[in-house]
């Protein structure tokens, strides 16, 4: 290809572009043009539509409008989705029993709320007692909160639980208190749990209402029993026990029937012990009886000395009913409770 050729060639390309492109740009315009001329149109018919006459109603559009236009013309309606329109109240008061964490009302001010710190339980003389640390960022919260003159407060809440049962609210205490004494403790064995809670409350017309809670591990106590059992007596169907109670709130006697297959309760309390078998039998024993000395012709044998009636010892045998019942606890321990019946 000689030089004049290529040149002709490259000038040949360049205006074939510069065409393409005029007519791109054109065809561009002319859909633009269209797609404005469109949305006037919409937005016109609109406003006549929405437009009120003198009487105060709404005047009818000149022409229909389409209602995928008035779709597209419109806004979305974007809303914040808040719990209380999905959930109602009984699936919120559920989710509050459940201990859930976190605020339950919108306020700013429960982000910086902190569980308790360094919790523990110990039993001595008949009690539980519960110490922790109520946390700085705890005590600075509580101060702005009186300082602003809020209806919000900062408590405390002891949440306790038996065994296997789930924890429920033994206590409200006021803001300040870093400690406190469980007296009502199970009669008997028994794993307690406690957890303690650092709570924001509103005071409402039907009382506290919970804004926002937190709550520290719980910590664990193993109580012993706090009564002394004795057999007193029954039958083969049922056993009776003396119980004497031992606790820093109450001290009393008692006394406790059960079946087999029965707990042993006092009243409301347990005793933390089921009868597992009762057993009554009959025995003869050896007794020894005294009996007065008698003379050949039925005379009573005189004491020369005190001029009393003398007597002398025998052993015979004497039926005597026993009873035997196995008590077992929670733990799977048992012990075995023995009487002889009058």
């Amino acid at each position: 290809m000689s030089p004049a050729t290529a040149r002709l060639a490259v000038l040949t390309a360049a205006g074939l572009s510069l065409i393409f492109f005029g007519f791109a740009f054109f065809a561009h315009n002319r859909l633009y043009d269209k797609d404005l001329q469109r949305a006037r149109a919409t937005e016109a018919r609109l406003a006549a539509r929405t437009s009120a006459t003198a009487d105060g109603t709404p005047s009818r559009p000149a022409g229909s409008v389409d209602a995928a236009e008035l779709a597209l013309a419109q806004q979305p309606d974007v809303r914040e989705p808040d719990a209380r329109t999905v959930y109602d109240d009984g699936e919120l008061d559920a989710f509050v029993a459940a201990k859930v964490r976190g605020p339950f009302e919108e306020n700013p001010q429960a982000r910086s709320l902190a569980p308790p710190g360094n919790v523990s339980a110990t039993h001595a003389t008949g009690g539980v007692t519960l110490q922790w640390d109520p946390r700085s960022v705890n005590e600075a919260l509580a101060s702005a909160l009186a300082r602003q003159g809020s209806d919000l407060r900062l408590a405390f809440r002891i949440y306790r639980g038996l065994d296997e049962a789930p924890p429920v609210l033994a206590a409200t205490l006021p803001w300040g208190t870093t400690s406190w004494r469980d007296t009502l403790l199970p009669l008997g064995r028994g794993l307690l749990a406690y957890e303690v809670w650092t709570v924001m409350l509103r005071a409402g017309p039907e009382g506290d209402v919970l804004v926002a809670a937190e709550r520290s591990e719980p910590v664990t106590v193993q109580t012993p029993e706090h009564f002394t059992l004795a057999l007193k007596g029954g039958s083969a169907d049922v056993a009776e026990f003396a119980v004497d109670v031992v606790l820093a709130s109450a001290r009393d006697q008692a006394v406790a029937s059960a079946r087999v297959g029965e707990e042993l309760r006092l009243g409301e309390l347990s005793l933390g012990l089921v009868v597992q078998s009762i057993q009554l039998t009959t025995e003869e024993r050896l007794a020894t009886q005294r009996r007065l000395l008698f003379t050949t012709d039925g005379s009573l044998v005189l004491d020369p000395e005190s001029h009393q009636p003398r007597t002398t010892q025998i052993q015979i045998l004497v039926p005597v009913q026993h009873l035997k019942v196995v008590l077992v606890a929670h733990d799977g321990e048992t012990r075995l409770l023995e009487a002889d019946l009058p």
